[in-house]
């Protein structure tokens, strides 16, 4: 969990856009932003969960679970005692689903993303197997005062710096705005080369830790 609250990250925030008096709901915005970015990058095992959906006799699609930003894995647990018959799907693309023959049935190796849903192939035959559905979900909003995030209070100073970024980009009565911006985009990616490799080195479990190099590596999320 996260230490300093969205109020303390507001406050900073301000500061560093020079006090220029942006109301909290604006900050907020720039704030949960970076929230959401350093999230999607940095993949935080608090962030990982499951849902599972059970296979109906006909049917290939279902749904995905709600406020999911990536699809880590599908798993077909066709005998949840066994781990012998746990099987990883292949993810296909929709093009590939629709040239395949959809009107085999058996037991599914592919899925294929159709939105906030997904496809199997073959068609599922049975009505019991278990499809376990790996994935990133979003974070939670910052919305109150005190409210703190998720994930590691070492990741807390990003927000602040991250937030500042989207600030500036949005100041258009100041010339050296964009100039501004980069800067405190550079802070945040060293920054976030540091902590990753301070983890590394310790040995600390930091499963899927996403280093950013540049500003498309930092806000680009792959679904």
């Amino acid at each position: 969990m996260g230490l300093r609250t969205l109020e303390s990250i507001r406050t900073s925030v301000q500061r560093n856009l020079g006090n220029r008096g942006f109301e909290n709901a604006v900050l907020d915005g720039w704030i949960n932003t970076a929230n959401y970015e350093v999230a999607g990058r940095l993949k935080f095992d608090a962030l990982i969960k499951t849902a599972t959906r059970v296979t109906v006799d006909g049917i290939a699609a279902y749904s995905l679970p709600d406020r999911l930003m990536e699809v880590r894995a599908l798993v077909n647990e066709k005998d949840q005692t066994s781990a012998s018959s746990k099987q990883r799907l292949v993810r296909i693309d929709l093009e590939e689903y629709y040239r395949k023959d959809r009107t085999i049935k058996g037991e599914p190796k592919n899925w294929a993303r159709d939105g906030d849903g997904f496809y199997l192939w073959p068609t599922p035959e049975s009505d019991t197997d278990v499809i376990v559905a790996i994935y990133l979900r979003e974070p939670q909003l910052l919305s109150g005062a005190g409210a703190t995030t998720e994930y590691d209070s070492r990741w807390d100073p990003t927000l602040e710096m991250l937030g500042t970024y989207h600030g500036y980009l949005s100041v258009v009565d100041d010339p050296t705005a964009s100039e501004r911006a980069d800067k405190w985009l550079q802070k945040a990616e060293i920054y976030i080369q540091s902590l990753t490799r301070d983890i590394r080195e310790d040995d600390t479990p930091a499963a899927g830790v996403t280093v950013a190099w540049s500003e498309r590596d930092l806000l680009d999320q792959e679904t």
